[in-house]
């Protein structure tokens, strides 16, 4: 299965494969790991990892999972990765009115133009990711200030596409 880990700075991919009692992990910044995981009680998890082993708790609200460990928490998506960076406000922020892809994938169209006045929810940007055209929009009021990509491009997640600077005014 693919997740998508919604937390830090910029939404990743996690595959994590069941195997009997145990779970691969990769996310492909880290190495592999197996976790030998067991629900102790309702919502209360036992994780083995390696040496160490630590208890989680695991919240669902529909296709969302928060995951709370050593007093840290991860929000994972089920339902589909790029939909889940949207979701969570990527696709359009790293900091102020900077758009940026949400995972690896093809620029397909630029729906706006320098200068261009747009609002919060304005549509900017149409990237295809994992054979999904996944509409980034604007992230506050402002004015396009720069356009960083051009359509046909291939971008890696996390590329900045589009800044919104002030509003005029």
């Amino acid at each position: 299965m693919i997740f998508a880990l919604m937390g830090g700075e910029a939404p990743r991919e996690v595959a994590i494969d069941e195997q009997g009692e145990a779970f691969a992990v990769r996310d492909g910044e880290e190495a592999d790991l197996v976790v030998d995981a067991r629900e102790v009680s309702p919502g209360c998890w036992s994780l083995l990892a390696g040496a160490r082993s630590f208890e989680a708790r695991v919240r669902r609200e529909g296709t969302i999972y928060t995951v709370e460990m050593d007093g840290r928490a991860y929000t994972f998506d089920l339902s589909d990765p790029a939909r889940a960076a949207l979701r969570a406000g990527r696709g359009a922020a790293h900091g102020p009115g900077r758009i940026a892809a949400p995972m690896p994938g093809r620029i397909l169209r630029i729906l706006v133009q320098t200068g261009q006045q747009v609002q919060r929810g304005d549509p900017v940007a149409v990237v295809e990711a994992m054979k999904m055209e996944n509409e980034l929009t604007a992230p506050r009021d402002g004015v396009v200030a720069e356009i960083l990509v051009t359509e046909g491009t291939t971008v890696e997640g996390g590329t900045d596409l589009v800044v919104i600077g002030d509003p005029a005014g």
